[in-house]
């Protein structure tokens, strides 16, 4: 899952600081004389529709790219069929590298198969309005492998779950025993405190833009934002009541002392 997040970052800063062009001599590459930097943060989804196996990240990317001086500029447009070969090569060359010599085998199989480049789709979404476009995308970064309403049957021994292809949207039902149902769901945990979401570029904590990219943000919603990361507010709002209040009359709870 690592080398997918790296293929992925090294992907979005190669589109973004070198082109490629056919030549008569074959493919050269021209590198932009100024380095510029995205904002970008990707997040993790192992499962399909179907609930296989099947790794994948999502980005989402400021549409603007830093260069010297923290000056930016536009940065809209992506060359598809680069975006695909690149994702390609840099994906396999980290594996080869971590996987070492029995991997060439499996790689060259995948150039020859794939000769347009692994699948990635790059294309704007649209929303509404702005409070709709959040709503989605902070639904969609902390989506579970499936929800209860696509949960249409149990009866004691066999779960029927339903999907539409995201090829034709056409519609299936799946039929399994409730131990593959539950094996079927259990592949998709992942190891615990494993980051599914992840900043790169000026988005990145690290990043000397960060600090006033948080100066951006209302000194009213900053005070909100932080508040809400406090363990009473946190447990308030998955436990729908307040921890430090009496459980009997709602009444403000004191630390006194503690018997040991």
């Amino acid at each position: 899952m690592d080398i997918l997040f790296k293929a992925v970052r090294d992907t979005i800063y190669s589109i973004l600081n070198s082109t490629f062009k056919k030549t008569k001599k074959g493919i050269k590459e021209y590198k932009s004389i100024i380095k510029f930097t995205p904002g970008f943060f990707a997040f993790l989804h192992t499962f399909g529709r179907d609930l296989k196996w099947n790794p994948h990240i999502h980005i989402l990317i400021a549409e603007i790219k830093l260069g010297s001086n923290n000056t930016y500029n536009k940065w809209e447009y992506f060359d598809f069929n680069a975006l695909s070969l690149r994702f390609q090569k840099i994906l396999l060359d980290l594996l080869n590298k971590e996987l070492g010599k029995s991997f060439n085998d499996l790689k060259r199989t995948l150039y020859l198969k794939y000769n347009k480049g692994f699948y990635v789709y790059a294309e704007k979404k649209k929303f509404k309005n702005l409070k709709s476009g959040i709503e989605y995308v902070t639904r969609y970064c902390g989506r579970v492998p499936i929800s209860e309403n696509r949960i249409i049957n149990y009866d004691g021994e066999n779960v029927t779950f339903s999907y539409n292809d995201h090829k034709d949207d056409s519609y299936h039902e799946i039929t399994l025993s409730a131990k593959e149902f539950i094996l079927t769901l259990l592949r998709h945990l992942l190891p615990k405190q494993y980051k599914i979401i992840r900043y790169y570029g000026f988005y990145s904590k690290k990043h000397s833009f960060h600090d006033k990219m948080v100066m951006l943000i209302h000194e009213t919603k900053r005070k909100i934002r932080k508040d809400l990361l406090k363990h009473e507010i946190s447990v308030w709002k998955f436990s729908n009541r307040n921890p430090y209040n009496c459980p009997r009359c709602e009444t403000r709870m004191y630390f006194v002392c503690e018997i040991t």
